[in-house]
């Protein structure tokens, strides 16, 4: 299914879900700040704003334990109740403290608006079967799950889509870090075909978030509208991928440069023109290497680098206000 690359203007702001807020209402507004806002997902309110867990409810075989914090599956449930989710149903929208009250917040006046998912090969590795074996190895329920995701994700874009005219969905995958060790058994290639499995199954954009360091050209290669990582820590080495970069440039993805430490000393430690600098300057080597200067800033966005939620609430305000002003100073960057 080919799907429009997504229109967004250059050096818009975003940010990950995943908040230290157990006040929903201070959460929401801070993201409704952003260019491109989301409905927060809140893990110190309880175990129903694990990002799993709003992800995989509804999954046959699947049982969430609040009291413990945890997920449980069964095969033979899985078994049982394969032959309903096969009917078609759709997934109940997730249990979230926000998302009714972000679908209420006027949202079309956004230029774009954003869902959230965990995506499949992280999923896969997280539910564990009787066994202690991680699902993504059982060649009968990992077909279901990339089913049940592309359920969840579109199921969101249809909510989003009647609000706003750009909705996409952004898909965390810290898994991909276990296939990029070579240890797991579970290599890129499966991996990347899993990925594509998912990814069709969703009517509209996605895109794909990853805090650590990946292999760049496998993710660039996926067919993604977006990809979003941290910069501030992997920028160097990502921008050495040139060739990758310009193909995905081609293809209309657009890139999100994570960019705004969250933690609070290293806020205090770069200013908003230390971080102008060095995003700059890995924007020009791109630029060096052939890479056409309107092409590549009318394709990016900015983000903190990573989601905050071992920090307090105060920070996640400070990296958004800093977000805000590198977003203003990169729009008048003469690069």
């Amino acid at each position: 299914m080919k799907k429009a690359p997504l229109r967004i203007s250059p050096f818009a702001t975003t940010a990950m879900a995943i908040m230290p807020h157990t006040d929903r209402h201070e959460a929401l507004r801070l993201a409704l700040l952003l260019d491109v806002p989301f409905w927060p997902q809140l893990p110190r309110l309880g175990f129903t704003e694990d990002m799993y867990a709003q992800s995989l409810a509804g999954f046959p075989g699947l049982g969430v334990d609040i009291a413990h914090s945890r997920l449980t599956f069964s095969k033979r449930a899985f078994e049982d109740e394969l032959a309903g989710f096969l009917e078609g149903q759709p997934p109940a929208p997730p249990a979230s403290a926000t998302l009714e009250a972000f679908l209420e917040s006027g949202l079309s006046a956004y230029e774009a608006v954003r869902g959230q998912t965990m995506g499949p090969v992280s999923c896969g590795f997280r539910v564990i079967d009787e066994r202690k074996r991680p699902v993504i190895y059982d060649d009968e329920v990992r077909p279901v799950l990339f089913e049940h995701l592309g359920r969840v994700a579109s199921g969101q874009l249809a909510q989003l889509s009647a609000l706003n005219g750009q909705p996409f969905i952004f898909m965390d995958e810290p898994g991909l870090a276990v296939v990029f060790s070579g240890l797991s058994g579970y290599n890129e290639s499966r991996a990347a075909e899993d990925l594509a499995s998912t990814l069709e199954r969703i009517e509209g954009p996605v895109a794909i978030h990853l805090c650590g360091r990946p292999d760049w050209d496998f993710l660039l290669r996926l067919p993604i509208a977006m990809l979003s990582f941290n910069a501030f820590a992997s920028g160097e080495l990502f921008v050495s991928q040139t060739g990758a970069i310009a193909s995905f440039l081609d293809r209309g993805g657009i890139i999100c440069w994570g960019m705004v430490p969250t933690h609070e000393q290293a806020l205090e430690r770069f200013s908003v023109n230390q971080l102008g600098e060095r995003l700059a300057d890995l924007l020009q080597r791109l630029i060096d290497s052939g890479i056409d200067r309107g092409q590549l800033t009318g394709q990016s966005m900015l983000a903190p680098a990573t989601c905050n939620l071992a920090g307090t609430p105060r920070s996640v305000e400070i990296a958004f206000e800093v977000l805000g002003h590198l977003s203003e100073a990169m729009k008048g960057e003469p690069l």
